[in-house]
């Protein structure tokens, strides 16, 4: 090969590289997770979505009933949620992910905590109806059947492979514990061992470990349980106020949450360890909550350093990154 051919061929491929580091660069506020979130800042249960470095912050609902507890489609196309704003009653909905075009699933009772299954066919919830029992859907509303009928269960989280939920449990003469169970029911098991206030599970994308709300001296923590049954759990907050609402990024890096301090739950971000990153919203008075994430599909994001890597072409991490 010819010293010209060799010139030629080397400025082609730092070309490509420059202008793959400017797309991520500048391309990035198209292409970072994104998080949608319930608020009251304007008086109001409505739902918002941000960027995961807490830019970006917009209202998608805008109705005088309560709207709140979204949770993203896996396309980013839709976001279910939680309306009373038929006759009062708390349904499930549809919308767009603009917030347009809602659509009403249930029809009856209370129905409560959507999330939908990693192929985006079914969207699990809990419904009051008989007493308080997960349920699942397909995701136009069809096909409603009934998951678990002993004791109370309820907040659903499917996992990323899709085989398992996580959900609360309260059985008989026992403290409500984080079960794990088939899409179809079966094959329920035991994750926690102890009998402490527990809620809102949410998977590791890897699936070894679900993250939780769980009430000790006084303070709602977030604590993390091993999937596979062992009981193994770890504490990864420790001070006041509470923190409640975990919920694990998509490269498993770090989870959101609230931390209620008095009147307000601005969301937070911490590592996947513990370690406090930074506060993604305001104090305004208002409650932020129910935070769910969506990644772009096929790339990696790293919401504290606003980073996108391009797979195949440039792989670097930013500095002093976990």
């Amino acid at each position: 090969m010819s010293t010209e051919v060799r010139r030629c061929m080397t400025t082609v491929v730092v070309f490509s590289l420059l202008i793959q580091v400017q797309f991520a660069v500048n391309g990035y506020a198209a292409l970072k997770a994104q998080i949608a979130f319930t608020s009251t800042r304007d008086g109001n249960s409505e739902i918002y979505v941000m960027d995961s470095d807490g830019g970006n912050q917009t209202r998608i609902t805008d109705n005088p009933a309560r709207d709140y507890d979204p949770s993203w489609s896996p396309d980013g196309a839709r976001i279910a949620f939680v309306s009373n704003r038929d006759r009062g009653y708390d349904r499930i909905y549809v919308m767009d992910s603009n917030g347009e075009h809602a659509t009403r699933l249930t029809m009856e009772s209370t129905n409560l905590a959507p999330v939908w299954s990693p192929d985006g066919a079914k969207i699990a919830f809990t419904r009051t109806k008989g007493g308080i029992q997960i349920w699942v859907m397909d995701a136009d509303g069809g096909n409603q059947t009934q998951l678990t009928r002993i004791g109370w269960n309820h907040q659903p989280a499917w996992s990323r492979s899709g085989n398992r939920i996580a959900f609360v449990t309260r059985q008989r003469h026992r403290g409500p514990e984080i079960y794990a169970m088939n899409p179809d029911g079966s094959n329920k098991q035991r994750l926690t061992q102890d009998t402490a206030e527990k809620g809102r599970p949410s998977w590791s994308p890897d699936g070894r470990r679900i993250a939780y709300e769980s009430l000790h001296q006084g303070l709602y923590q977030i604590f993390v349980v091993e999937a596979d049954g062992s009981g193994k759990t770890e504490r990864l907050t420790h001070n006041p106020p509470h923190k409640k609402y975990p919920a694990w990024s998509p490269d498993g890096d770090t989870i959101a949450y609230s931390s209620w301090d008095v009147l307000t739950l601005p969301i937070h971000l911490m590592t996947a360890d513990g370690i406090h990153l930074k506060q993604l919203t305001e104090l305004h008075g208002g409650r932020d909550t129910d935070p769910d994430w969506l990644s772009p599909e096929g790339r990696s994001v790293s919401p504290v350093a606003n980073f996108v890597t391009i797979w195949g072409e440039i792989k670097s991490e930013p500095a002093g990154r976990r």
